[in-house]
């Protein structure tokens, strides 16, 4: 019998048998997972800041080499980095390899074919441990080898090629013979005194592990490898000044082995800090610190100490430049990666921030000051050192929708020699998205602007193109109408914008909008909306550098609606066009109302005078006792530099003195609002729950507050534990509903007005009817409130739209019958069931243990758990971990706590409510 082709059967049988086994003649023969610059594997072309730019990229990859005579096709082979999963990559058909010759796969998960390369699934990694190449046919194992760690542009390989001894190749060689492989790396010294703060002299001793090698060592924080400043080791030795130590092991002459991995232990010899110091080494900062920033990166080390002078972190990684126009000051920013490529880890683990739960990161960022640099061009400016951190940790503590760069100042050494104060910031990336929203490169479109258009992701592949189609929505249709109004806030963010908008007018930012402006999306993390983040925010506050044209950058003469008068940013095109989308939303009576109420909002709060000059004297308290030191590093010339400094600061705070009612008075000069009004809130009794006023809840009661008079504020009263609402009681004011927890009220003079609470088991104060007629309001009215925050506008009249759910009283008057709140429970939860507990009990029984938030799954999840001042003790946006009780690993103590969970439910429904919890034990 033939087949189709003419063969005979027994001979096909035949030739299938020596396939498989010519087939164990294919080897793994080399891989690369270390490739910073010896291969460049694929380009890729984006958009930066107006550019399209073309860039090298330096990826994995595996070498197979044929150890056989004979040709061999490659179908029904597979590739894997998991023994256990074989056929992850199947090698794509019809690939011939020549009889003793290579094939390389690029290792980058991209699974397609181009450049002449064939891209894997997968990609390696060589830090964690745990990856293993495979090759495999028809579910056989043929070769197979475990990935350990290299240092940068090496590779690991055959001692020759198909030989069976493998070694390291300091010169890897894809597609080549390998030549010159070495047998190991040398294993590194051991030093006799840990990293630290002494107050004495320090005597090193290394001791050496391994037999043919000898010790080189630096003092000057460089790489003795091939430091032509490193020292052969002969014995021990005294070090009187602070200084980055590093040793290595190096083969005597004829043995065939690389040098180790280098140690790297920074000595601080009577050194006193008050803050974290972080040193950083490297033999090629003099490459580095050009005048014009290069595009390099530079193999160096970092080590961070903790407040209490202890080091907490060691990792050798990359170390690249950090600033734009502040990057011609002396002292330079600068960003450290933690790469897979150097063979050390490929994250920095350690908590670094205060108001922040993430623990890994693979950037770090050293900023100093930016355009805010003290002392910059001496005298040039009234710089602080403080104000872009000032600006985003304001923004973080205040809960704005937008996404910050947490903050941490520290002191900085680099190669042993003192570098003054840096902000120590996390970059949003990636990484960032990831970690706060669990959505990272496959889901996320990310632009900015820096006089021209970065398409940094661009997950959609529509990022620019759905960005710009809603900038001419906006702009072509007219947005007083509010299903126009409405298909915006589908796609926009409009509390993100607004928040934006406050902030950066407020602060009278000069360098934002033509500059430094940024924003994203998620397709999970934020629903497919677009919101905004603060990127370099040191030109605040008269700083003086005015690159946006405002008419001022004074506080004391500039007004919130200044951006808006520049021509520029009139017409301006979809990719600066922020000014053009704000303005078209600005004829919406609705996001109109909620703009002038949420500036209200936050100068009452967040902008409050003392709020801001509390949060910037705490900054300063930081980093005054290092800002002496700091001066006379940059500016030795100069005995006044820390007086000028100081000078400097408190001219930031009369900009924050001056602000607050400037901002109030200009309102009206800018939109024609009315002046503002005091309004008195308070609740009775006290402690008996708290009254949202918009979208803020005051710290205690009373408390006064000012609103501009003709736009409608939203109170909404809710119950602490054991009370319910009764009623609410006002000075002057004929109110719409007195029975209904919310309501919206147009105050046109000073008013009072007092949210009044009973007990549960007090039935007498208002008939049960009543009762149960105001908690129906109280859900409707507040859903509404929650949508129209987050700008939706559900239509008043049709309460079958509601998506919000409240926790039912306890009512127990008997002239409610069973059947009402059969219908009040099926109204409440016909859309969305979730169960917050009203108390827990965190002792340690197993039982009720965490805060958790049952019953429906929320995606876009976030619950936020406040203390009765205001402070923030729990964030999280997993639904399946629960508050525990505890603040910075302290029991907290029982008591109520505010609980604000929201998300959006399957079926696209966006749910938000606040309680009160009871903390018991």
């Amino acid at each position: 019998m033939k087949t189709q082709n003419g063969f005979i059967l027994p001979f096909l049988i035949l030739f299938l048998f020596d396939f498989r086994h010519s087939s164990a003649k294919i080897v793994i023969n080399e891989y690369c997972a270390a490739n910073k610059s010896v291969l460049v594997t694929s380009n890729e072309q984006k958009l930066k800041r107006g550019n399209v730019v073309t860039k090298d990229k330096f990826e994995d990859w595996i070498e197979l080499y044929n150890n056989s005579d004979d040709d061999i096709i490659l179908d029904g082979f597979f590739l894997s980095d998991d023994p256990q999963k074989l056929n992850k990559y199947p090698i794509p058909s019809g690939i011939i390899i020549s009889a003793k010759s290579h094939i390389i796969f690029i290792c980058s998960g991209k699974n397609i074919t181009t450049g002449g390369y064939y891209h894997t699934n997968f990609k390696l990694s060589q830090t964690k441990g745990n990856d293993v190449i495979v090759l495999s046919f028809d579910g056989n194992i043929i070769d197979s080898v475990r990935v350990f760690p290299c240092r940068a542009n090496h590779s690991r390989g055959r001692m020759t090629d198909g030989a069976a001894q493998w070694g390291i190749l300091d010169q890897p060689t894809p597609s080549q013979p390998n030549v010159s492989v070495k047998e190991k790396y040398l294993r590194p010294p051991v030093c006799n005194v840990e990293a630290g703060f002494y107050s004495h002299p320090v005597t090193i001793t290394f001791f050496q592990i391994e037999p043919n090698c000898e010790i080189y060592f630096t003092t000057d924080g460089t790489d003795p490898t091939n430091s032509l400043t490193a020292s052969l080791y002969q014995g021990s030795f005294q070090i009187h000044q602070t200084s980055v130590i590093r040793a290595v092991s190096k083969p005597l002459a004829g043995h065939n082995a690389l040098p180790s991995p280098v140690i790297t232990n920074t000595y601080f010899i009577n050194e006193q800090h008050v803050l974290p110091v972080v040193s950083l080494c490297s033999s090629y900062f003099d490459d580095l610190f050009q005048f014009i920033k290069p595009a390099i990166e530079i193999e160096g080390s970092f080590e961070f100490f903790d407040k209490n002078k202890v080091r907490k972190v060691k990792i050798e990684g990359g170390i690249k430049g950090h600033g734009n126009d502040s990057w011609y000051y002396e002292q330079k920013g600068m960003r450290f990666y933690a790469r897979d490529e150097y063979g050390d880890n490929a994250t920095i683990n350690y908590p670094f921030f205060a108001t922040s739960s993430r623990t890994k990161y693979d950037c770090l960022i050293l900023r100093a000051g930016g355009s805010d640099n003290y002392v910059g061009f001496a005298g040039a400016a009234p710089s602080t050192h403080l104000r872009d951190g000032f600006s985003q940790t304001l923004a973080e503590k205040g809960g704005l929708h937008l996404d910050t760069r947490k903050y941490e100042p520290v002191i900085v050494y680099i190669n042993g020699k003192y570098w003054g104060i840096y902000e120590l910031r996390e970059p949003f990336d990636l990484e960032y998205t990831k970690a706060y929203y669990g959505e990272g490169k496959e889901g996320v479109d990310m632009l900015s602007y820096y006089n021209g258009l970065t398409i940094e992701n661009d997950a959609s592949g529509r990022a620019r193109q759905d960005w710009c189609a809603l900038y001419d929505f906006i702009r072509n249709n007219n947005m007083a109408i509010d299903e126009n109004y409405l298909l915006v806030t589908e796609q926009l963010d409009v509390y993100s914008l607004i928040d934006y908008f406050c902030l950066n007018t407020f602060m009278v930012n000069s360098d934002w909008l033509n500059w430094n402006t940024a924003w994203w999306r998620g397709k999970k993390a934020t629903n497919g909306k677009w919101r905004y983040r603060l990127w370099d925010q040191d030109n605040i506050f008269n700083l003086g550098q005015n690159f946006s044209g405002i008419p001022s950058t004074d506080a004391n003469q500039a007004k919130p609606c200044d951006v808006q008068t520049v021509s520029s940013f009139a017409n301006a095109g979809c990719e600066i066009g922020h000014v053009d989308i704000f303005n078209a939303l600005m004829q919406n009576n609705h996001f109109r109302n909620l703009y002038f109420n949420r500036y209200a909002d936050l100068l009452n709060t967040v902008f409050n005078k003392q709020a801001m000059l509390q949060h910037l004297n705490a900054m300063v308290a930081d980093i005054q006792p290092e800002m002496p030191r700091h001066c006379a590093r940059w500016e030795s010339n100069n005995t006044q530099s820390y007086q000028r400094w100081l000078s400097n600061v408190e001219k930031l705070r009369n900009q924050i003195r001056q602000r607050v009612d400037r901002a109030y008075a200009s309102m009206d000069e800018c939109y024609q609002t009315k002046n503002p009004v005091s309004i008195i809130v308070d609740v009775s009794p006290a402690g008996s729950g708290v009254v949202f006023v918009n979208t803020i809840i005051p710290e205690q009661f009373p408390v006064s507050l000012n609103y501009f008079s003709g736009v409608p504020v939203n109170l909404s009263a809710k119950a602490a534990n054991g009370y319910v609402f009764s009623h609410w009681k006002s000075k002057k004011s004929l109110l719409s509903d007195n029975y209904s927890s919310h309501i919206v009220h147009n105050f046109q003079s000073p008013d009072s007005i007092v949210a009044v609470f009973v007990k549960k088991d007090n039935s007498s104060t208002s008939p049960a009817k009543n009762l149960v007629a105001g908690y129906k309001a109280n859900i409707q009215k507040e859903d509404i409130l929650l949508k129209q925050l987050n700008g939706v506008l559900p239509d008043e009249s049709e309460p079958e739209q509601l998506t919000a759910y409240f926790d039912k009283p306890d009512y127990s008057d008997s002239e409610i019958e069973e059947k009402e709140f059969k219908q009040i429970e099926r109204e409440e939860n016909q859309e969305i069931k979730i169960i917050i507990p009203n108390a827990f009990t965190p002792n340690g029984d197993g039982q009720n243990d965490k805060l958790q938030i049952l019953g429906e799954k929320l995606n876009n999840f976030k619950i936020e758990v406040f203390s009765a001042n205001g402070n923030l003790l729990f964030k999280s946006t997993d639904q399946s971990e629960g508050w525990d009780g505890t603040f910075d690993g302290e029991p907290q103590p029982v008591g109520s706590y505010f609980c604000f969970v929201s998300g959006i439910s399957n079926n696209g429904l966006f749910y938000s409510t606040n309680t009160l919890v009871t903390l018991l034990r």
